[in-house]
């Protein structure tokens, strides 16, 4: 289902599928062909990727949680307070 219509923004975690199956499979211990199943169950990253608001890349480069907590610190400064 398309429900990213229902959010005021949407934000997407991108790594290599190299290393998405790298992470699956060193914490999941799943097998390569049950891998395959679980990535043709969801949307591909360049789906998730043109849907979205921000694309967060998190790979060996960038990090996840500096680029997480910038993007708050850039809400933060353009909020406007509650009435």
């Amino acid at each position: 289902a398309d429900l990213h219509h229902q959010f005021d923004t949407l934000i997407s975690v991108s790594a290599s599928e190299q290393l998405r199956r790298q992470r699956v499979q060193s914490r999941d211990g799943l097998s390569s062909t049950a891998i395959d199943d679980r990535i043709k169950r969801q949307y591909s990253q360049a789906y998730k990727d043109a849907h979205s608001d921000h694309v967060i890349a998190n790979n060996e480069q960038h990090l996840l949680i500096p680029a997480v907590s910038a993007l708050h610190e850039q809400w933060q400064a353009t909020a406007r307070p509650a009435s």
